[in-house]
């Protein structure tokens, strides 16, 4: 009788096992089964997307390669609408491609042919159109490495922006964004240089600090003054203001502040001050 108990219990136990371990391979089939049927669906999203753009970009061809510039930036800012910023960056781009491989060469045939000012002036619509800070990095990016040949960073772009970016007196950066010496005040930062009309531009990025996250811009005949005494690492420091009238009713003079001084000028004496705040 004994035996036959621990027979039974064993095939009872045996059969515990046999349900968990059913149950168990279910599961992993049932999850195997989802997987793949999730990624089959994925990737026929993926297709259905990737089919619907270049029916998208096929519809509006015609107006893409129109010589006509304001046709050709309506079907850009028409390509966001329908597909989203990024897909009409990299439609821009492709369209400019297209344009500079069809221009005339030059005389001397090493100069490259110039950006499409269309697409370039499409790319302003759709990063002032795009609905997040994202996409409007995407599109500025891709701006200022079309137009300039160069890129800065997040707070330096918003102000290059705010200054009227590369059609505005600031024009373009003439190098990349770079980290800037520290400064005798113990801040650092970045910096970029740009063209200007008649003399460089400096914006400065404050990286800690007072006045961290901010950027500040530093031009004309101040920045030249700025430039010779050598930047953030001269007692100066960084640049803690953008440019303004000198207070105190002196006539004709402008100022800009730093962390260990001013820096003024007037237009009409052709003259400056360096002055420190200690």
């Amino acid at each position: 009788m004994a035996a036959n108990n621990q027979e039974k219990d064993g095939w009872d136990k045996f059969g515990i096992v046999t349900q968990f371990v059913s149950g168990v391979v279910i599961a992993i089939a049932g999850g195997v089964f989802s997987y793949s049927y999730q990624s089959q669906q994925t990737a026929r999203e993926r297709q259905a997307a990737e089919l619907q753009r270049v029916q998208t970009i096929g519809t509006f061809m015609p107006f893409l390669t129109s010589k006509d510039a304001e046709t050709k930036q309506l079907a850009l800012t028409q390509v966001q609408s329908l597909q989203g910023t990024q897909n009409a960056v990299n439609v821009a781009l492709q369209v400019n491609a297209a344009a500079q491989a069809n221009a005339p060469s030059s005389t001397g045939g090493t100069e490259s042919a110039k950006p499409d000012p269309a697409v370039a002036s499409a790319l302003r619509v759709i990063a002032k159109q795009a609905n997040s800070d994202s996409d409007r990095k995407y599109a500025t990016d891709a701006l200022m490495t079309l137009v300039c040949g160069h890129s800065v960073g997040g707070d330096t772009r918003r102000k290059w922006l705010e200054l009227g970016g590369e059609t505005g007196q600031i024009g373009c950066p003439v190098e990349d964004e770079q980290d800037a010496p520290k400064s005798p005040q113990g801040t650092e930062g970045r910096y970029a240089k740009f063209h200007g009309t008649d003399h460089p531009y400096y914006i400065f990025w404050h990286k800690n600090g007072p006045h961290a996250g901010k950027s500040f811009v530093v031009y004309g005949k101040i920045g030249v003054i700025y430039d010779r005494m050598g930047k953030s690492k001269s007692w100066l420091g960084f640049p803690i203001s953008d440019e303004h009238e000198m207070p105190g009713g002196a006539t004709g003079w402008r100022q800009s502040d730093f962390e260990g001084g001013r820096i003024a000028w007037s237009q009409e004496a052709q003259d400056y001050a360096a002055m420190s705040s200690n």
